[in-house]
């Protein structure tokens, strides 16, 4: 069983889990650029697990959804999950052809 575990199981592991880390609210009172900041480091680090191995695709679904809930207000609940729905593409296209 120890013979089939690879470096990039850790690896991306480690990823998935820093891109989880950034995607839990830091508080009640947030600012707009906190949010987009944590948005675009989940979005690296789970485009980075996604280049090591694709079966990081589902969780990295999920932290999309999870950021996109985060950044919504009542009003602008779309538009903004547009924009995060197009941080994350961007982070997943730049860095996953690791």
């Amino acid at each position: 069983m120890a013979s089939s575990f690879s470096d990039a199981d850790l690896a991306d592991a480690a990823a998935l889990f820093a891109a989880f880390v950034f995607t839990i609210p830091r508080g009640d009172d947030e600012r707009s650029e906190e949010i987009r900041a944590d948005a675009w480091y989940a979005a690296l680090l789970s485009g980075l697990a996604i280049g090591m191995k694709v079966s990081a695709a589902p969780a990295a679904l999920m932290f999309l959804a999870m950021m996109a809930w985060r950044a919504s207000t009542p009003g602008t609940r779309r538009r903004t999950a547009a924009r995060i729905g197009l941080v994350f593409a961007a982070g997943w296209l730049f860095v996953g052809g690791y």
